[in-house]
């Protein structure tokens, strides 16, 4: 400020200036209390025991997509050569095994197998069910609508939510085990089963959070302002996101498996965008098949008598054929589905090829549900029962092992816990990752991809080798 500014502004004053200026002060403070009393409570969009940053959905590419230029990026200068060498090896020896299985065993991957009466009645069962399955959603709108409107029935909604859960597994469960049914669409309609619940928990689970900071800050502030013919007002914000529009979205096109009150959005849609990565997840597809009816199984049919040969035998198709399943869903299915909603948050994965502690591959390799895990079992375990973190994560594990199994009994008809046990087994092996000799090392990421190396191929021959012994076929399941 200069001087002659300073001058002036001293010659100036008023009382009445004052005056009014104390005025306008005193408007300004009620205006912000009164503004502070709305935002309190009518733009909450998040509970605050969640974590935030990178946790909160934000505008992200895909892993895969940020850097084109991929294989140049795993060159060292210093050992280009024999990063060229390891790749012709690579591709030498995968074409060899194909061409001798071929003329051994002649073409095995035969598109007639997809063709028979089964797998069109199988498709019939899995669609409907899977339309039955998105309506009796609305179920639990319904219950979340009924709590916010009548806010004295917490008891009553939380027993009719969870009677909703425990029906849609029970029922499913029952009718699925009454019914032949090939384990491929029996796989599909479990991990249907699974989306569908656990997005239906996170909706309530959430909404019920946002309601008890709703009562809070009502409690707190007294007489709150009604704003309900505000036409300004947010409708991402609690309790106006509980609508059929916003519960229909996030139900049936956002993919992800955690509720929030609004999502960020595209402003457009790329339609060659879309093309492109459905014609890789066919192309993906194709080679699964290939892979799966020439080289997995002629081996999963056929005891040799010798288990470690036969492990040894699928354990490279088995990584190829789970390597191309990430892709094709995570990848390809999963943007394209966000790109024809507008859905701007694509980190549906990160690089977990780069993890050197199995709880890093854990993290990222499956971030939706990785997030459901962390915000309804880990997060809401401590916030709740005020367990600690060690608890927090062995109930975490705990519910993971337990759905997964849950696919593998639905699939197969089968109670063999084989998978269970090897996801609890993941708690020593990760406790192992974290020590100072391996984490952050090379041999630290060595220890996990032989886990994902020996992990398949093991429980491919434990349910498959179970599922032979009464079928004669994959994908032709008769009564």
């Amino acid at each position: 400020m200069s001087p002659q500014r300073g001058a002036k502004n001293q010659r100036s004053p008023k009382r009445t200036d004052y005056s009014k200026l104390d005025d306008d002060k005193a408007k300004e403070k009620q205006d912000k209390v009164e503004t502070d009393t709305d935002q309190s409570v009518y733009t909450v969009s998040r509970p605050s025991i969640y974590p935030s940053g990178a946790h909160a959905p934000t505008v992200r590419k895909a892993p895969l997509e940020e850097n084109r230029d991929i294989l140049p990026e795993l060159k060292s200068h210093n050992l280009e050569g024999l990063y060229n060498l390891s790749f012709f090896l690579l591709i030498f020896t995968l074409g060899y095994n194909v061409i001798r299985n071929i003329r051994e065993k002649g073409w095995q991957a035969d598109i007639r197998l997809l063709l028979c009466p089964e797998v069109f009645r199988d498709i019939r069962f899995v669609s409907t069910a899977y339309a039955s399955l998105a309506l009796y959603c609305y179920t639990t709108f319904l219950i979340v609508k009924f709590a916010v409107w009548w806010q004295k029935w917490d008891f009553l909604s939380s027993l009719l939510y969870w009677s909703s859960q425990a029906g849609l597994y029970v029922v499913l469960t029952l009718k699925m085990y009454s019914r032949p049914l090939s384990p491929i669409f029996g796989c599909m309609l479990a991990m249907g089963v699974l989306v569908f619940s656990l997005k239906m928990h996170s909706y309530y689970a959430t909404n019920m959070l946002l309601l008890q900071e709703f009562r809070l800050a009502k409690k707190s502030r007294g007489n709150l302002k009604k704003v309900d013919n505000n036409r300004n007002v947010n409708q991402s914000c609690f309790p106006y996101s509980v609508n059929l529009k916003n519960f229909s979205y996030f139900l049936l096109a956002a993919p992800t498996l955690v509720y929030e009150t609004s999502y960020p959005r595209t402003s457009s849609i790329r339609v060659r965008y879309i093309l492109s990565n459905l014609m890789q997840l066919a192309i993906c597809f194709l080679i699964q098949f290939f892979l799966l009816c020439q080289l997995m199984l002629p081996v999963l049919k056929r005891d040799s008598g010798s288990l470690l040969f036969d492990f040894m035998k699928l354990a490279i198709p088995s990584i190829f054929f789970w390597l191309l399943g990430f892709y094709a869903l995570f990848h390809c299915w999963l943007n394209a589905w966000a790109e024809l909603w507008r859905f701007g948050d694509r980190g549906f994965y990160r690089d977990w090829w780069n993890s050197t502690t199995l709880d890093s591959f854990w993290s990222k390799w499956n971030v939706p549900v990785h997030e459901w895990c962390l915000r309804h079992i880990f997060v809401e375990s401590m916030h709740k029962y005020h367990v600690n973190r060690t608890s927090a994560t062995a109930a975490t594990f705990l519910v993971s092992a337990i759905l997964h199994e849950f696919i593998f009994i639905v699939s197969f008809k089968t109670i063999r816990p084989f998978m269970f046990f090897g996801i609890l087994f993941q708690v020593p092996l990760i406790r192992l990752s974290q020590t100072a000799v391996i984490s952050g090392h090379r041999r630290g990421n060595l220890l996990v991809w032989l886990n994902l190396f020996m992990g398949h191929p093991l429980i491919e021959l434990f349910y498959f080798r179970t599922f032979f012994q009464a079928h004669h076929s994959l994908f032709c399941v008769r009564n």
